[in-house]
């Protein structure tokens, strides 16, 4: 059965404040955007990836004890769970530009989420195959994998991106049809790692994981 294991953080002003005799008091959007970026900027973050991750690493490192799987395998997604999204999201106070958002790509300015880049490698280390299911189009792969690459990521089997003419209102299918398409291979998805429920829904993966993310949301 696929598990999902999540951090839940208390940042409970970003969707209403404490209970008063006069109702909820709502966060004004200033004061959300504050709060996020003190959770992002002072540690909070970070140390909610290390957590999860450290489950993940464990994890992954037993089933490779127990030799159950010939062809094992981990899947990542890549926004703000292999690379690091912050400086545009940040740049952008937390709201989005399509346009800009493709040239912010075409720089290749994503870093490495470290406990992600560590449990790749790890992963790499004991055997398992790498897979890339990325949001991002077609169009964008060849900037993409040229980042990936430069912030020090081990080398992966496949890399699927979404097809530049796709246009269901939900990326479920699409991810969910790339990871069945891994296992058609011969493989065995281990662990599934994002930062969306989109990322991890639709199955095809024995345990997910998934990362804090308080800035965007993907369906």
């Amino acid at each position: 059965m696929k598990r999902i294991l999540c951090f839940a953080l208390p940042l409970l002003l970003l969707v209403a404040g404490c209970a008063t005799t006069k109702g909820p008091q709502f966060a004004s959007l200033p004061d959300a955007k504050e709060q996020v970026a003190e959770y992002y900027e002072k540690g909070d973050y970070i140390r909610d990836v290390t957590f999860i991750m450290r489950k993940a690493t464990q994890y992954i490192q037993d089933v490779a004890k127990s030799k159950q799987y010939a062809k094992p395998a981990i899947v990542l997604d890549v926004d703000d769970t292999a690379l690091d999204t912050y400086e545009y999201q940040r740049g952008m106070g937390f709201g989005h530009n399509g346009k800009l958002w493709h040239t912010w790509i075409a720089m290749k300015r994503g870093k490495a989420i470290p406990p992600v880049l560590e449990f790749a490698k790890e992963a790499e280390r004991l055997g398992y195959a790498i897979f890339f299911v990325s949001g991002r189009r077609e169009a964008q792969r060849e900037d993409t994998e040229l980042n990936l690459k430069a912030v020090g990521y081990p080398q992966w089997t496949q890399f699927f991106s979404k097809p530049d003419n796709y246009r269901a209102p939900s990326v479920i299918p699409y991810k969910t049809e790339c990871r069945r398409k891994i296992e058609e291979q011969g493989y065995t998805i281990v662990a599934n790692i994002g930062d969306m429920t989109s990322d991890l829904d639709g199955g095809y993966a024995l345990e997910c994981f998934l990362l804090p993310n308080y800035i965007y949301e993907v369906k």
